[in-house]
């Protein structure tokens, strides 16, 4: 479904959609007149979530050369406990309010997008800064899931 739901964004493939290669999305965000700062941090992400992550700052970032151009850009990518957090924040005027109602795919996609690897997608404003913060899960490695077996049992 989401295939048909994207746009020309789409034409990267799984391949060259991981968190490697942000630095294209943020180069053509800068081409839109945006002031662009990338903090990535190394994460857990599964290579399906790698994907999602990509696609959700590209998302974002394609949101705010439409209704933001030239506006500065966050972008922060960092491992928490037992998820990724994925932040892409811009500068917004003080009189910009969160729409009752959204029309566009754009934050659809996204939240479709972040729900197909079990992880979430928040749009906010916050200190006259429009925020798309998505949470996708990682392995706990301090905390590695329990077996149900017994100590000393085989099978």
């Amino acid at each position: 479904m989401i295939e048909l739901l994207s746009g020309p964004d789409d034409l990267d493939t799984a391949v060259t959609a991981n968190l490697d290669r942000i630095d294209r999305l943020a180069d053509t965000a800068r081409a839109c007149g945006s002031t662009v700062d990338m903090h990535v941090a190394t994460t857990r992400l599964s290579p399906a979530s790698t994907i999602v992550a990509y696609r959700i700052i590209q998302q974002a970032l394609t949101n705010v050369a439409t209704h933001s151009p030239g506006a500065d850009v966050d972008v922060t990518v960092c491992q928490r406990t037992s998820s990724a957090l994925v932040s892409v924040s811009n500068t917004v005027g003080p009189d910009v309010a969160l729409p009752d109602r959204v029309d566009g795919h754009g934050i659809a996609n996204m939240r479709v997008r972040a729900g197909s690897v079990g992880g979430t997608v928040d749009v906010r404003i916050t200190d006259s800064r429009w925020e798309v913060v998505a949470e996708l899960p990682t392995p706990d490695l301090d905390h590695p899931p329990q077996s149900d077996r017994l100590p000393g049992s085989s099978s």
